[in-house]
């Protein structure tokens, strides 16, 4: 039976979020002194690390009751932390209104359509702070707009990074406690000052490595033409 190797039914999607794969990349370095892994966030059901981010922050709402079901979520995204949201928010019963800018996919919109999600486009970036800028002055005016809606806010909602204190976890679970370098690409900076906060406070002498993008401002650069969406920022990082 193609079931047989299974050890575990999941009794939702949701529960499938996290404890994703490690794996062991062979083939990328011709020294053979180093051992390489990938974490294949790709493998969660919305398919990106910002599942994690999003279910926990919605979990959080709820179980403080700073939402309810029926309530509106606001949020600016370019694309994954979206999806992550349209699929927590489809589960728990909460309406989302995600903040767009013309760098959205064509193919992410229409995930997030078939979700149910509300879209709004921002179409002229601000002088200072470019689309994302932008994205977030639309999100200010939509709160005014809408009664009990809330801004799950990942780019400076504390439950970011504490998200990712679990995806430390697994990986140090996985390598028996022995990670010499950690490389972490920059957006919000949640994942990388998440995974620095776990490291900090279990005493590890692992490195982390940011992984920034030409043109973003997050560690003092100018602000330039990105080429990855959702790769570094346009304004500085809450959590830095």
């Amino acid at each position: 039976m193609i079931t047989q190797n299974i050890t575990s039914i999941s009794e939702s999607i949701i529960d499938t979020v996290g404890n994703t794969p490690l794996v062991k990349l062979n083939n990328v370095l011709d020294d053979s002194h180093f051992n390489l892994f990938g974490k294949l966030e790709a493998a969660n059901p919305a398919g990106s690390i910002k599942d994690r981010t999003s279910l926990y922050i919605i979990e959080q709402a709820l179980a403080s009751g700073t939402i309810k079901k029926g309530d509106t979520v606001i949020e600016s995204s370019s694309g994954n932390m979206a999806v992550g949201l349209a699929q927590a928010c489809l589960y728990y019963g909460l309406k989302l209104i995600v903040v767009v800018d013309p760098k959205l996919n064509s193919h992410t919109e229409k995930i997030l359509r078939t979700y149910g999600v509300r879209i709004e486009h921002v179409t002229v970036p601000k002088k200072n702070g470019g689309y994302l800028a932008a994205r977030l002055e639309r999100v200010q005016q939509l709160l005014d707009q809408i009664p009990n809606s809330y801004w799950s806010n990942q780019y400076g909602n504390q439950n970011n990074p504490l998200t990712h204190h679990e995806t430390m976890s697994e990986l140090m679970d996985s390598l028996h406690g022995k990670l010499d370098y950690l490389f972490v690409a920059t957006s919000t900076c949640g994942t990388l000052m998440g995974c620095a906060d776990y490291i900090h406070e279990n005493h590890l002498n692992t490195k982390i490595i940011a992984v920034d993008a030409v043109g973003s401002v997050l560690f003092g650069g100018p602000p330039l033409k990105r080429l990855i969406p959702g790769h570094g920022a346009g304004v500085p990082s809450q959590f830095l």
